[in-house]
């Protein structure tokens, strides 16, 4: 009888599995930007500035580190720069640069009405750009609020609403000592008038107290930055002026102010549970893979090309910040520049800064073979989860392939089995036991694969997808290599698939409990092959009941007629053929 078949098709694609297990990973999916991610209109890269205070002492230095980033990045002129406030609250910022264009319009068309002389139209137009202005963030367009201002007086002046220009000459110089009244708009009399409201200005003693929830928003007052909420900014003279306060993950705000108290409740921007998620991780891992990852999240929540982060710690040495500056792109996380520096604090930061980032500004490192990277990795738990996760893969794909070649020395003994004459029975004993030998640590090796191939997979799926928090492709740590598979006895070649059929030479016992550990379509077939392997070890059994007794009979008569040329023995365990 013919053995059946074994077919080995799903070992090789569990073989197949595993290795695709090792050699691939998920990818942590990135935060859906909040704008439109891209180049800037000029074609220069999109970069965000984002500092990060590592104690007490660095987050009181955060906006003066955060001025002198900016200062360098637009004196370097390589870089569209967007706010950081504007990037985490996009709808307010939209709704703002809607504003800035239509006073910017409303004032070219006031320019255009006043050199026509007509100056009644003038002051309709300049009025416009004034509200339109005063809408926007002044903190930033503060100067062209004012020069509207400034023009809206001077054709109130063309228009001889003398009163009326009088009023605002005094109001405009109170918030703007330094607005530019031409003496081609501006008679003598307004511009003596100008003079006189220029001291009462310098002499002012009038204070605001800036408060803030929560404290540490940028102030601005009638478009200078003044300090950090809670602040005092007094020698102000007595008029309404614009406060202006601004906080990363916050919404801006801004409203007029003459004296006092001003306490404002900042809101949250859209952006703010992500900014606030990534400054944690940053602060947690200031020199690791979270630092890198948390950037890159951040710069493609704002929509920019590039992220220049500056995290700055007290230095041990004195009134010193330790600085680590790093500007990298978004996308892959590629070190475009690092550096790390220590600088002064006082009135020397804001140059000293500004000279460290002109080169983090100007050079850009190639990649080599992948994005380049300057964080340390720490081993923490959730690395040697991977790390034994990886392991057991391996080892996984050690046993199973050495499974297969157990059972292919396996096949080629049964052949051989097959091919020698049964009246050798010392011989194909020896066979025998070697075929099943070896087909059972094939499948014992298989089955310790599948065993360990789950929890390999589990440790180091689960764990690189939910517990590194890794954005940035990190310097990969070796993969422990697999143990290679016992090599079989030299003696006898394995049988490959396609030159010989592999033939069993399995106890049935043992084909049944393989047989069992594979997943089975359905409980009958199941039942079926569990009834054929008992019948077959009963059969088994019977033949060699029936193979001693005629082993002893033949001894017997051996010994009464050993003239007589004795009976050709009859094949033992016949049924071993089918094998």
């Amino acid at each position: 009888m013919e053995p059946p078949k074994r077919v080995r098709t799903p070992t090789a694609a569990i073989v197949g599995l595993l290795s695709a297990l090792l050699a691939g990973g998920p990818a942590r999916a990135l935060p859906q930007p909040l704008s439109v991610a891209g180049s800037g209109s000029s074609g220069r890269a999109k970069l965000v500035v984002l500092v990060v205070g590592l104690d007490p002492v660095a987050l009181t230095e955060t906006a003066a580190l955060d001025a002198a980033a900016e200062n360098a990045v637009a004196k370097s002129g390589r870089f569209d720069q967007e706010s950081l406030v504007d990037a985490l609250d996009p709808r307010a910022a939209a709704n703002r640069a809607t504003l800035l264009a239509e006073g910017r319009a409303a004032a070219q068309a006031g320019r255009t009405s006043y050199d026509d002389l007509d100056t009644a139209k003038a002051a309709v137009s300049f009025t416009d750009a004034v509200k339109a202005f005063k809408q926007t963030d002044l903190s930033l367009h503060f100067g062209e609020f004012s020069s509207a201002w400034v023009m809206r007086t001077a054709s109130l002046v063309a228009n001889g609403e003398t009163r009326a220009a009088q009023n605002e000459i005094e109001k405009l110089v109170s918030v703007d000592p330094h607005a530019e009244l031409k003496p081609e708009n501006f008679p003598p009399d307004s511009l003596k008038q100008v003079e006189e409201a220029r001291k009462l200005a310098a002499a002012g003693k009038t204070q605001i107290q800036v408060s803030s929830t929560p404290p540490g928003a940028k102030v601005f007052v009638d478009g200078r930055f003044r300090g950090l909420s809670p602040v005092t900014v007094g020698g102000l003279p007595p008029a309404d002026h614009f406060v202006t306060l601004k906080l990363a993950g916050y919404s801006l705000a801004q409203q007029p102010a003459s004296a006092g108290p001003v306490e404002v409740r900042l809101g949250e921007a859209e952006g703010a549970v992500a900014y606030h998620s990534a400054l944690d991780r940053m602060a947690k891992d200031p020199e690791g893979p979270l630092r890198d990852g948390a950037a890159r999240e951040l710069g493609h929540l704002a929509g920019v090309d590039q992220v220049l982060a500056l995290l700055a710690r007290k230095s041990p040495t004195g009134q010193r910040l330790d600085l680590t500056l790093l500007r990298l792109a978004a996308s892959d996380g590629h070190n475009f520049a690092f550096q790390t520096v220590t600088v002064p604090m006082g009135p020397t930061l804001a140059g000293a800064v500004e000279q460290a980032l002109a080169a983090v500004l100007t050079r850009d490192e190639p990649e080599r073979h992948g994005p380049v990277t300057h964080f340390k990795v720490k081993e923490g738990p959730a690395d040697k989860k991977v790390i034994a996760g990886y392991a057991l893969l391996g080892a996984a794909v050690a046993l199973v392939a050495g499974g297969l070649v157990f059972e292919g020395v396996a096949g080629g003994q049964a052949a051989e089995y097959r091919n020698t004459p049964q009246t050798n029975t010392k011989r194909t004993r020896e066979l025998e036991a070697s075929a099943r030998g070896f087909a059972l640590a094939g499948d014992l090796s298989v089955l310790a694969g599948l065993v360990a191939a789950a929890p390999g997979a589990y440790l180091t799926y689960t764990t690189r997808a939910h517990g590194t928090a890794q954005a940035g492709p990190p310097a990969a740590k070796p993969v422990p290599t697999p143990a290679p598979a016992p090599s079989p006895a030299p003696a006898t070649k394995p049988a490959t698939a396609a030159a010989t059929k592999p033939v069993e030479a399995k106890h049935p016992e043992a084909h049944a409990k393989e047989e069992a550990a594979k997943p089975e379509p359905d409980k009958k077939k199941a039942d079926e092959d569990a009834a054929k392997a008992e019948e077959d070890k009963r059969k088994l059994d019977e033949e060699k009941k029936r193979a001693e007794e005629h082993k002893k009979a033949e001894e017997k008569k051996r010994g009464e007629d050993e003239k007589k040329k004795p009976e050709k023995k009859k094949p033992e365990e016949e049924d071993l053929r089918n094998y």
